[in-house]
């Protein structure tokens, strides 16, 4: 048993989080507390942009992009520098926290990584909806498959179409095209030329 240094309530060690440093191995403040001392720090402002940070570190080597060209200071002054950014931020505060309202750092190119002069401060759903339509156009290119035994070729309008088809994720189609496998499904595939 042990005391919550937070909530000063009793209870069972493994309601604490491993931490080998303390001298019982668990955290001063019970999982519950932690997390709500978490949640409540990533709702500050600056909390809310290292979350922001952290993030895009995590999606450009997921995008297999360089990471972010600007460290998280330079971020925390780019954003603290915006002028719509406390607009941004009490409107989120004030929602109640709602997610299509959070402040969100955008690329204004989708296809580049993230730098200072490829970023924009917008909403968690203007982001979103953004992306929603680049991965749209992505994925909305006229596409060819030429089976591999036959030679015999299939035109599609798009990736999404082959897809629904074919059965063949188009995810791997699109590495196809990109050159980043070979062939899938028995199909070696091609974006048409424009």
């Amino acid at each position: 048993m042990k005391i919550c240094a937070k909530c000063k309530e009793t209870k069972k060690l493994e309601l604490f989080n491993k931490r080998k440093s303390n001298k019982d191995g668990r955290y001063s403040y019970c999982k519950v507390c932690s997390t709500k001392e978490d949640t409540d720090y990533k709702r500050t402002e600056k909390g809310l942009v290292l979350q922001i940070y952290t993030s895009q570190r995590a999606s450009s080597r997921r995008r297999k992009h360089p990471k972010p060209e600007y460290s998280k200071q330079e971020l925390i002054d780019w954003v603290f520098s915006r002028d719509n950014f406390l607009e941004l931020y009490r409107n989120w505060y004030q929602s109640g926290y709602k997610k299509e309202l959070k402040p969100s750092v955008d690329r204004l190119d989708d296809s580049k990584h993230y730098s200072i002069k490829n970023i924009q401060l917008i909403t968690w759903e203007e982001n979103n909806n953004k992306g929603n339509l680049y991965k749209a156009k992505k994925f909305s290119k006229a596409i060819k498959g030429v089976h591999i035994s036959t030679g015999k070729e299939k035109n599609f309008k798009s990736m999404r179409d082959a897809e629904r088809e074919t059965g063949i994720s188009n995810s791997h189609i699109s590495q196809c095209c990109q050159k980043k496998r070979k062939s899938a499904g028995g199909y070696r595939w091609y974006y048409e030329a424009s």
